[in-house]
């Protein structure tokens, strides 16, 4: 999945596409992808670097969501209620779905409180929230 604020996250992009009045690419608005925050996956490293853990397959179990979603959650955040999408299609072994697990891993799946965390898109819209103002703020004062 996508981790939220990190350098390979593409909505710093849509951010500042969105601030700028420009059009936001997207690859097809039937895409889904799974979110986690930083902390998040860093937690999930934690788990898979820990001793205890003896080889278990751990699975970051989020709520998905379509791209689509977490670009109009974006422009809500920012104010914008109208913005052009441009569909670009998708990139030669892309899925339009991710897969986390397949049925057949479910039983090695180690799962803890601070790895399986089921998101609705409220509390999605929320943590978005916080790096989109950070992001929002860095524009303002022209830092890129």
């Amino acid at each position: 999945g996508n981790v939220i604020g990190s350098r390979g996250s593409f909505i710093p992009k849509i951010v500042k596409s969105l601030l700028s009045g420009k059009s936001v690419e997207i690859t097809d608005t039937a895409m889904t992808r799974f979110w986690m925050t930083q902390d998040e996956a860093a937690d999930l490293v934690f788990h898979a670097i820990h001793p205890k853990n003896d080889g278990n397959l751990l699975v970051y179990s989020g709520q998905s969501s379509t791209v689509v979603f977490l670009m109009d959650a974006i422009a809500e955040l920012l104010g914008i209620e109208k913005y052009k999408k441009v569909i670009i299609g998708i990139r030669p072994g892309e899925k339009i779905h991710e897969v986390l697990a397949l049925h057949k891993d479910e039983k090695g799946v180690f799962t803890s409180d601070n790895v399986l965390r089921m998101y609705s898109k409220d509390e999605l819209k929320e943590k978005l929230l916080l790096i989109v103002r950070s992001i929002e703020k860095e524009h303002k004062n022209g830092s890129h």
